[in-house]
């Protein structure tokens, strides 16, 4: 799934694997014929999709390009950096319309402009708050006494020996918990209706997000 593919039609770019399975794995649990012909193209990280996105807007034949980043330390920081590529991907071309349409800031329900192609922006994990897929992921497991250890786990490691940050223990805690499944480490196998609550207000607008950016 990685590389420069122009040949298809619908593209969804993200940061790494852990994105692409997990998104491939909730697709194919909401209708996943409707997304067969999605290319999921993972990259390895944010700058590489940010270096990405300028070229990927000029694809011949492009029907849609989605564009999944983590927020990190800020949200509205990655938004601007999503909205410098794409308006550098629409200069000297005749997309510069879809530059016009860019919203000051992300759309809590997932942005979409209506172009040529069409394009639709989420910042993980909810165009809200900082974080990244980690969080989203976690804030959709299923409560269980196995989730509960694994914070404590995690939390339990005194600072001075552990080798993250603050900002990462949601990451940790996240493969702490993966660890603990069937098939521990193997995220498609964990995306289901036992493991994960699809309910999730934060889930549902996903959804429906990709619903609609490949509609």
């Amino acid at each position: 799934m990685r590389g420069y593919n122009r040949d298809s039609k619908r593209v969804l770019l993200v940061e790494g694997e852990t994105d692409r399975e997990f998104i491939k794995g909730l697709m194919e649990l909401f209708e996943g014929e409707r997304f067969s012909d999605v290319l999921i193209d993972a990259k390895r990280g944010a700058p590489s999709v940010l270096k990405s996105i300028a070229a990927e807007i000029r694809v011949d034949g492009r029907i849609s390009l989605g564009i999944i980043l983590d927020a990190n330390g800020n949200p509205l920081d990655r938004w601007t950096q999503v909205v410098q590529e794409l308006k550098l991907g629409c200069k000297d071309s005749g997309l510069v319309g879809i530059a016009r349409k860019l919203p000051h800031q992300p759309d809590l329900n997932g942005t979409i402009v209506e172009s040529t192609p069409r394009i639709g922006v989420w910042i993980m994990p909810d165009n809200n708050r900082n974080g990244q897929i980690e969080d989203f992921i976690t804030d959709m497991i299923r409560p269980d006494k196995s989730l509960q250890l694994s914070r404590e786990f995690i939390q339990s490691i005194p600072v001075d020996i552990r080798q993250f940050s603050d900002n990462r223990v949601p990451k940790a805690v996240f493969w702490a918990w993966l660890s603990t499944r069937k098939n521990p480490g193997v995220i498609r196998r964990s995306i289901s209706v036992d493991n994960l609550d699809l309910c999730n207000p934060v889930a549902q607008r996903f959804i429906d997000w990709l619903g609609r950016m490949f509609a």
